[in-house]
């Protein structure tokens, strides 16, 4: 599985900061890259991230389908952890 660390757009790009974004799609794009990474390297396209929780609606609404677990107990800020698991590739 590829672990997302951190994942960040820059504020032009952020709906909830201007009414239009200058790139649209910047955050569903990185995820995207990270999941061809992740069958690169032979993991079939799982991955796993903690979310802020500003971002949990984005996550949730991705098209890939990633799977909220819930708020992590191992986590020093209990941060909802988000993964997917593509087994059909």
């Amino acid at each position: 599985m590829v672990y997302i660390r951190a994942l960040a757009t820059a504020p032009w790009n952020r709906p909830a900061i201007t009414n239009s974004p200058t790139y649209k799609g910047v955050g569903g794009n990185l995820i995207d890259f990270a999941i061809a990474r992740s069958e690169e390297l032979g993991y079939r396209g799982r991955i796993g991230l903690h979310a802020l929780p500003g971002a949990l609606t984005f996550y949730r609404k991705l098209r890939v389908g990633l799977l909220d677990c819930g708020p992590d107990p191992e986590e020093p800020d209990n941060l909802n952890y988000f993964e997917t698991l593509r087994t059909d590739r």
